[in-house]
């Protein structure tokens, strides 16, 4: 047996050929690996090899000292499982197998491991962050966190606005950390996007604030350029350097980059999870790619239904909702379309509109379609109706601040929409076939703001609750403790844009 030593952790009770399987995966990087032979250990001594034991383990056997350990990436790719030569030692001398001197260590392995996993009742165990997404489960108990400021390194504070309340979403910080904790990091990931959130994370430390003569002393400032470059590297977001950005458009990206990174590895953990004793309903229940259905409504009218398909991933499970569009023609069953979404978008603009919950109702009102024509080329009149037909545990509210305007071009909605820490969704906007008798009921845990008078320019701050009920103002590296009753207040110099809230029975439970 050998054991490897590398400046980020040692891996021992390894074979040749698993030895020479790991360097060769790296040997394109140059890492500095080391063979050297295993230190024969007694029964009363066990030496475990990794970056933390380094100087016990000298007292053992003698060691060359290892450079020292990226700050960077050293929490990613540390090596957890521990060694077992004093297991294996026990075994040999006992010429018995003992079920519990086996190694208990939960085992730490990429997606690609997948198809060397074990069944159990003809079900892949999965590991690693198979098992993460596939198991995730939403819950607004989360940890606290000491805030830490971002810093605006060339006019990337639409960035800093999004991350912040996204570090503070309970249910996304979970999942985030339990990726980090469960998923050995590699330079050929395939999911570089999961891989930034999991640096941006992990430069989070958990606990109370740290306070000096009743003063709060936050975290230094850091600056998060790797989740801007994860997200540049794809074609549609490669122009982003150099000009004013979006905040929804940042986090529109984000979040569907997250979802299509899960949806990489989740499908072949839905095929091998997939109980064959169980009937399909593709073609039913709107799930399938293109699928299509007939549906019975109220009063017994039927209308032909089609279904966009949504993988079920955790960036679904957290901010993924349904709209049910409903476009109805004379002569003609109703058509009805089910869409997903992650930021509701709310037109503000039209003047009876001065509310949140105007602003909602907006999204039920009946449009009509002049020159429609039929599929036997016949111009009628049409018309269209949205409702809400799924709503998710955090509710991303966008207020459609910019307008087109044919004659200066795009401009800025200078109007104060009022809302609160509480929001109640009225049942009229909810689809009928959810028969919703009463309001759903939702906290506010964020707020997106853009400052200026301008479209094309500007600036974007945040406020963002903390888990201890705390709400903090962000602006880059510029954090202020402040009252709920400023977040709720109007800002003649900044406007509400994004609004994040949290189910309240969620939260509550």
């Amino acid at each position: 047996m050998k054991t490897i030593t590398h400046p980020y952790y040692t891996l021992g009770d390894l074979s040749r050929e698993e030895i020479n399987e790991v360097v060769d995966s790296y040997v394109t990087f140059s890492l500095p690996w080391k063979i050297k032979p295993l230190p024969t250990l007694s029964q009363d001594t066990t030496t475990i090899f990794n970056h933390t034991t380094a100087a016990a383990a000298a007292t053992t056997t003698t060691t060359e000292t290892a450079p020292p350990a990226a700050k960077s990436w050293a929490d990613l790719v540390r090596n957890k499982n521990k060694a077992k030569a004093q297991a294996a030692e026990n075994a040999a001398n006992s010429q018995t197998t003992n079920p519990e001197g086996q190694d208990s260590t939960r085992a730490v392995t990429s997606s690609k491991d997948i198809t060397k996993t074990p069944k159990v009742n003809g079900r892949v165990a999965l590991q690693g962050i198979d098992n993460v997404l596939h198991n995730f489960k939403v819950s607004f108990d989360g940890k606290l966190i000491r805030p830490r400021g971002l810093v605006n390194n060339g006019n990337t504070c639409f960035m800093n606005a999004i991350l912040q309340p996204l570090a503070h979403i309970a249910p996304f910080y979970t999942l985030v950390k339990d990726i980090s904790k469960n998923v050995v990091h590699s330079f050929k990931s395939k999911t570089p996007l999961i891989d930034s959130l999991v640096m941006f994370i992990n430069e989070f430390q958990e606990g109370p604030d740290v306070e000096s003569q009743g003063v709060v002393e936050y975290e230094d400032a850091f600056v998060p350029e790797y989740v801007y470059d994860a997200l540049r590297s794809l074609k549609r977001f490669n122009s982003m350097r150099g000009r004013q950005e979006d905040a929804e458009e940042f986090l529109g990206f984000l979040l569907d980059g997250l979802h299509e990174e899960c949806m990489s590895i989740l499908p072949q953990v839905t095929d091998s999870q997939e109980d064959p004793s169980e009937p399909s309903h593709e073609g039913t229940n709107g799930t399938g790619a293109g699928s299509e259905w007939m549906e019975v409504g109220p009063r017994n009218k039927t209308s032909v239904t089609r279904a966009t398909e949504v993988i079920e991933t955790p960036i679904k499970k957290i901010f993924g909702g349904q709209v049910r569009s409903i476009l109805r023609c004379p002569g003609s069953k109703d058509s009805v379309t089910l869409e997903p979404f992650q930021a509701l978008q709310l037109d503000i603009a039209p003047d009876g509109i001065h509310t949140i919950e105007d602003a909602l109702l907006n999204v039920t009102k009946l449009d009509h379609i002049d020159g429609f024509t039929t599929s036997q080329g016949i111009q009628v009149e049409a018309t269209r109706q949205t409702f809400i037909e799924t709503l998710p545990p955090v509710l991303i509210l966008h207020l459609k601040r910019f307008e087109y305007n044919s004659v200066g071009g795009i401009q800025k909605v200078h109007k104060h929409i009022q809302y609160s820490t509480d929001l109640n969704i009225a049942p009229e906007i909810m689809s009928s076939s959810k028969a919703v008798t009463k309001p759903i009921s939702y906290k506010l845990i964020g707020v997106v703001y853009h400052h200026g008078m301008l479209a094309a320019g500007g600036h974007y701050t945040c406020d963002v609750l903390r888990q201890n009920g705390e709400w903090l103002h962000m602006d880059d590296t510029n954090i202020t403790r402040i009252p709920e009753s400023e977040v709720v207040a109007e800002h003649p110099e900044r406007l509400a844009y994004l609004f994040f809230y949290g189910r309240s029975n969620l939260i509550d439970s």
